[in-house]
């Protein structure tokens, strides 16, 4: 009875070892599917036959990206640089993402507050979004983050203007 108990237990260990690796193979090809995928698939839904959705695509968890180029190009105020700019909407909350570089002679020792102000295709005003500018040495880059609850993602461009 030994033996059969030996033979047994080598039988549920084999088995135990080989649920294991497949389970270990299945895992790995799922995620290696979903990081070869998840670059592919960042825009996959283009709102189709509405005007008021021109510049913008959904990604694949359903957050709403501008795509307008012009919103995308590089902004200038008082010798400052945003670049590398996002207009996203998740959730009914628009977020606008930049980096600002400071290209001036001097540091900015206080942050400010500014204006992002949305424009839709025609240059109009859609809604200013304040934002505040942190200090800044000679050539520092920090980012900057505003946010409001509305979907404004569809802006086409925006400036940046002092707040008053």
């Amino acid at each position: 009875m030994k033996k059969d108990t030996k033979i047994n237990d080598i039988y549920a260990i084999l088995i135990a070892a080989a649920i294991i690796i497949i389970t270990s193979v299945i895992i790995i090809v799922c995620l290696t599917t979903n990081v070869n995928n998840s670059g592919n698939s960042s825009t996959t839904q283009v709102r189709q036959g509405s005007t008021n959705e021109e510049f913008t695509v959904y990604d694949n968890v359903g957050t709403k990206i501008n795509i307008s180029d012009v919103l995308k190009g590089t902004k200038e105020i008082e010798g400052l640089t945003l670049s590398n700019i996002q207009l996203t909407e998740d959730a009914g909350q628009t977020t606008l993402i930049a980096y600002v570089t400071n290209n001036t002679e001097q540091d900015i020792p206080e942050p400010f507050d500014v204006n992002l102000v949305l424009l839709d295709k025609e240059g109009q005003e859609i809604y200013k979004l304040p934002a505040i500018i942190s200090s800044l040495k000679v050539g520092e880059t920090k980012s900057l983050s505003a946010s409001i609850t509305e979907d404004l993602a569809n802006a086409y461009d925006f400036r940046v203007e002092r707040a008053e």
